[in-house]
């Protein structure tokens, strides 16, 4: 698909109004579910997969509406700062690494392929995830009790969590974060195509 018109290739302050209003809805989006997951220890590290699958609308919603490079980077960072209250953070740097490399994947063409958008979403996500449990990965034990107090650990918690921290685990729930924000981005696109479009929400592509 490709876009019919070249709009300012700088965001704007429509643009930025766009951005932070999806970047809210995303991140009360993935506050509620990071909730839910966090009522079982493996919920803990599968949560990254499972918000990526229901946000996947409102990074493509950004992506779309805005066309312009910065709507991953900036709609990526704000679901990813919460991170700093567990104080990784090389963790939440990794994220918003991840998210710049996913705006250069979009804006490849301008943000005017849909592949592009949708492969530039999986990659950001998979890196979000990856970047930022791999100090956990890395030295688990070390890392939570460092965090004992600031995360309500107890020791059987910890004990909980060291169960199941091990590299297959690691590598797995970054390949279930690629496979559910793909089945998210393409449900997502197919949405925006049938209702945000018809709305003139967004622009046809």
């Amino acid at each position: 698909m490709t876009v019919s018109a070249q709009p300012r290739r700088t965001l704007t302050v429509r643009d930025l109004v766009t951005i932070g209003t999806l970047a809210a809805i995303a991140l009360a989006i993935s506050v509620v579910i990071g909730f839910i997951c966090a009522m079982s220890i493996i919920g803990a590290f599968f949560y990254t997969a499972v918000a990526a699958f229901f946000v996947a609308v409102v990074f493509l919603l950004a992506a779309i509406k805005v066309r312009k490079f910065g709507a991953f980077l900036l709609v990526g960072t704000a679901v990813s700062l919460p991170g700093l209250m567990t104080g990784n953070v090389p963790g939440v740097a990794a994220c918003i690494a991840g998210w710049l490399i996913a705006d250069v994947i979009a804006n490849r063409r301008r943000y005017g392929s849909r592949a592009d958008i949708i492969i530039a979403y999986v990659v950001g996500s998979a890196i979000q995830f990856a970047g930022f449990t791999f100090p956990l990965f890395l030295s688990a034990s070390e890392y939570l009790n460092a965090r004992r107090e600031m995360m309500h650990l107890s020791d059987e918690a910890i004990r909980d969590f060291l169960s199941y921290i091990s590299w297959p685990v690691f590598f797995g729930a970054t390949a279930l974060t690629a496979i559910l924000s793909a089945a998210g981005a393409l449900i997502a696109a197919r949405m925006i195509r049938k209702h945000f479009v018809k709305a003139g929400l967004v622009q046809a592509q």
